[in-house]
């Protein structure tokens, strides 16, 4: 009961920020604010990938923790088409991953636990070079590794 709890307050917080976002930041003359949305949620993927890693652990599904998460937000992208094919990319991509580590953890399947991190973190080269083109900065050390 206390993690649905925490993930209704989590998707009401991330809605509301997306609403003040799209509100504060974007108009009909500009989508800016829209494709800044789009990549500050790219930037944090790897909350989004925590989250979904966390309910995995506790028996539940790495995917529908992505879906939980993410996909009420598709439909705030609708107004600009950048940054709704951007979003899209990034939620299929955060889709797949959570998809394949679920099927490879059933499995017992580690080899296809790292590559479906390794598919993720190119998806995720690819996306943010999408961003990059908007002129969005990410932030030193958003990726592993990095």
């Amino acid at each position: 009961m206390a993690s649905m709890t925490r993930k209704i307050s989590i998707l009401l917080c991330v809605s509301f920020t997306s609403i003040l976002f799209l509100t504060g930041c974007g108009n009909s003359s500009s989508d800016a604010g829209s494709k800044n949305m789009a990549c500050a949620f790219v930037e944090g993927y790897l909350d989004n990938k925590a989250f979904a890693l966390k309910d995995l652990a506790e028996g539940g599904s790495a995917k529908e923790s992505i879906d939980f998460f993410l996909s009420p937000l598709l439909k705030e992208f609708d107004s600009d088409l950048d940054s709704k094919a951007l979003f899209s990319d990034f939620y299929d991509a955060m889709n797949t991953w959570g998809l394949s580590v679920d099927f490879a953890v059933s499995q017992g399947d580690k080899a296809s636990i790292t590559k479906a991190a390794m598919d993720l973190e190119a998806k995720m080269d690819e996306v943010a070079k999408t961003c990059e083109s908007f002129g969005w900065k990410f932030e030193n050390g958003w990726r592993l590794g990095q």
